[in-house]
């Protein structure tokens, strides 16, 4: 009988010890917001400090040069856009593939594989990466050579494998 005690002992602690755990729920916490006092502070008002007639004289071409100078809001990256070629293999296939990319280097269009379309894409400055397929499953990484003219195509993901390709940038 008291065999029988460790052993259903034994079976209950066993089965404690490997159940699994659940996380803690998960709780948002609200935050308060700044009272509209705080935010709707006056700015200081700047007193120009130079005479009236190098004023005068000057403001014509500050005006220029504060347009002119103003930051692009979106930064182009002509070593990204254009239009590249190339033969990719995807799978068991070879596709003759073109790969569109904008100004920004942030929209990829695709075309000649197995699906047709645009993506969504970012930028490090040297590279362009991009996800595709469902359940954007497959990753494509775009790095243009420093001549411009040809760049390295990775794409790896399920049923595509691992794969590179050197594609040719092409007058549009």
């Amino acid at each position: 009988m008291r065999c029988r005690a460790i052993r259903f002992s034994f079976l209950i602690l066993l089965l404690f010890s490997s159940a699994h755990r659940l996380p803690a729920p998960i709780s948002e916490v609200a935050t308060p917001t700044p009272e509209q006092s705080a935010k709707a502070k006056p700015k200081p008002k700047r007193t120009p400090t130079i005479n009236s007639k190098v004023a005068s004289e000057s403001s014509e071409p500050s005006t220029k040069r504060q347009t002119s100078s103003l930051p692009a809001r979106v930064e182009q990256h002509p070593k990204f856009a254009g239009i590249w070629r190339g033969t990719v293999h995807l799978g068991t296939s070879d596709f003759n593939m073109t790969f569109i990319v904008n100004n920004e280097g942030t929209l990829i269009t695709e075309s000649g594989g197995w699906v047709d379309g645009s993506h969504r894409g970012s930028h490090n400055g040297d590279v362009v990466i991009w996800r595709s397929g469902a359940f954007d499953v497959i990753g494509w990484r775009l790095t243009p050579a420093p001549d411009g003219k040809t760049a390295i195509l990775v794409v790896k993901g399920p049923f595509v494998g691992d794969n590179s390709a050197v594609l040719r940038k092409t007058p549009p």
